[in-house]
């Protein structure tokens, strides 16, 4: 007030222009001193409605717990109810399955019994017909054989009588030959004789004629002996031909005993075979009566298993009826528990509002009690670029953001105070309406804000009016610099950007984290809040989340422009945005799906 008083005095020093300015400076120190009373009470009435309100809250949240407890009593031991039912449904129903499974087995252990019967019924059937087939064929095989041995045994008769004629046959020939050869022999020596002197044959012819008639009677006497020979082969042959007929009515005799071994054979067989045919007729009787007796089996089968199925169906209505009323109570259930979950989350809200309202409160004596401090605001950086707004941004073209912000958080700044213990330096990038720029300014330290629109400028909404060069409009994915009295860059403490790197298009992050490293100081902290989800406006086509990605994929994008991720030294509520500070902002520590926050300085 003074210091406005002294400016007015110096801008009209006349007497009168003084006399007029004490007055109204008068009336303004009453209208002043009334609102400061008015405020005080107001602040006193605010006071008791919020002493009301805790009470209040304390009784509905004692009032909520009883009736969290009573339900929760209620549905449990519904819960039990329907858990009972379940189970015994359940067990109903592996028995009715039992059943049908021991039905269904039952029927196939039948099948597979006839399947077996005719498999051993068609075996032994094969059997009694290969071992016929196996008689007759030795039968038949035993009279070829006999008759094959009859006829080898007549033939080898015959064939030794037939030998035994040739060698007598022989013998004779021979002998017959031997008398030729003498007869040629003496004629021959008759024929030489006589050629070779007369009085030699007539000398010797006598003794020829002697020996002649010995020959002769020699002839004679083989002649005899030739003649008993051949009535002693004649004798033998017909012995042979007695033995020869004895051994032919023998092997008729052998043959037609086997004739009737073999008629023996084929009767058995024949035997056999009607006794085979017999039982036969017999299993086929007894498979008859038993295939007759299936359809009866299976029609009585067929006729439980339908009693079974009907009354499977009559039961299935009042299955489906207990369905329904349990998907009824359970629906019920969850509306309940989301109706519980809802009032938790409601109370957790209350409680989380309740402890946070004296942080609240002291942020709101900080704002209400502010003003330019009695030495001015510290001085302004200056700002060099050549990219003074964000044409091609969409934040530029729809604003929204900067139209709409204007956040404070006197916290964030005692959270940098202790952090550093000293006079901070300051910047603040997409800083919408400066509200940030204002709390760090008002606490003595050097900050400045920069914002993509011209919007705030324009219309000096919000901070713009009063913070002056302190906000500044600027491009900050182009080149900037913003230097000091001496020229120099300035080396920020702190560089924050809340919810604002979602805002930039991938391709122009490299310029950007660039700015951000040349402009922090070598211990300096660039902190920010990233949100995950998405952020457009159908109407307009306008997209103002472009870069979705998670921690890791920032992390690599700010590691290959030379900044590394560290270690938070702040709590959540220590950040200015996903802090869940307000009811429209989300919550990184309740909601991490909604986005996180970062810490990183200049790599090593």
């Amino acid at each position: 007030m003074k210091n406005w008083t002294v400016w007015l005095r110096q801008r009209w020093p006349g007497v009168k222009g003084r006399r007029a300015i004490d007055a109204r400076l008068t009336r303004l120190e009453a209208r002043m001193l009334e609102m400061q009373i008015q405020s005080g009470r107001s602040f006193t009435a605010l006071g008791r409605t919020f002493e009301d309100a805790t009470r209040l809250m304390e009784a509905h949240t004692e009032n909520i717990g009883q009736l969290a407890d009573r339900m929760d009593g209620h549905f449990e031991s519904r819960s039990q109810a329907i858990g009972a039912l379940a189970e015994r449904l359940g067990a109903r129903q592996n028995v009715l399955e039992r059943l049908l499974d021991e039905a269904a087995a039952r029927i196939e252990a039948m099948r597979d019994g006839v399947a077996a019967d005719l498999r051993g019924l068609e075996e032994r059937l094969d059997l009694r017909f290969g071992a016929l087939q196996h008689v007759a064929e030795s039968g038949l095989s035993a009279v070829a054989a006999a008759k094959e041995a009859a006829l080898e045994l007549m033939g080898a008769e015959f064939g030794h009588m037939a030998s035994a004629l040739k060698v007598s046959h022989g013998g004779l020939v021979d002998q017959l030959a031997v008398l030729d050869a003498l007869t040629r022999q003496t004629q021959t020596d008759v024929e030489r004789i006589l050629g070779s002197t007369l009085p030699d044959v007539r000398a010797a012819l006598a003794d020829i004629t002697r020996d002649i008639l010995a020959a002769e009677a020699g002839s004679e006497q083989r002649r005899r002996s030739v003649e008993e020979v051949l009535q002693r082969y004649r004798a033998e042959a017909t012995e042979s031909s007695d033995q020869l007929r004895e051994i032919v009515l023998a092997a008729e005799g052998a043959s037609e005993q086997r004739h009737r071994l073999v008629d023996e054979l084929l009767q058995q067989s024949r035997a056999e075979s009607i006794e085979l045919s017999g039982q036969l007729r017999d299993m086929l009787a007894t498979l008859a009566s038993r295939v007759s007796d299936m359809p009866d089996r299976f029609l009585s089968v067929e006729a439980a298993a339908k009693a079974r199925h009907e009354s499977l169906v009559s039961l299935t209505p009042n299955i489906e009826t207990l369905a329904g009323i349990l998907d009824a109570h359970r629906l019920e259930i969850r509306g309940r528990l989301d109706a519980l979950d809802d009032l938790r989350h409601a109370m957790a809200v209350l409680e989380r509002l309740v402890r946070e309202d004296g942080e609240r409160q002291r942020d709101l004596d900080v704002i209400w009690g502010e003003g330019v401090p009695p030495s001015g605001w510290p001085a302004a950086f200056r700002l060099q670029t050549d990219h003074p707004v964000a044409l091609h941004s969409d934040d530029h073209r729809f604003p929204r953001g900067t139209a709409n912000d204007n956040t404070r958080s006197p916290r964030f700044v005692a959270a940098c105070e202790r952090l550093f213990n000293r006079a901070i330096t300051h910047l603040d990038l997409g800083c919408a309406g400066g509200g940030l720029v204002r709390d760090f300014l008002i606490r003595g330290h050097r900050s400045m804000g920069l914002e993509g629109s011209d919007l705030s400028l324009l219309e000096q909404r919000a901070e713009w009016r009063a913070l002056g060069a302190r906000l500044r409009t600027c491009d900050i994915t182009q080149p900037f610099d913003i230097l000091d009295e001496a020229g120099m860059t300035v080396g920020f403490d702190v560089i924050s950007a809340w919810e604002v790197l979602e805002h930039l298009p991938r391709e122009s992050l490299p310029r950007f984290f660039d700015n951000v490293r040349r402009h922090l100081a070598p211990e300096g902290l660039f902190v920010a809040s990233v949100a995950l989800f998405e952020d457009r406006d159908p109407e307009s086509g306008a997209v103002w989340h472009v870069t979705l990605e998670p921690r890791e994929w920032w992390s690599q994008q700010m590691a290959e422009a030379g900044l590394q991720l560290m270690a938070s030294p702040f709590v959540t509520r220590d950040y200015v945005r996903g802090s869940g500070s307000s009811f429209d902002d989300w919550d990184a520590a309740d909601q991490p799906h909604m986005g996180f926050h970062i810490v990183a300085r200049v790599g090593s």
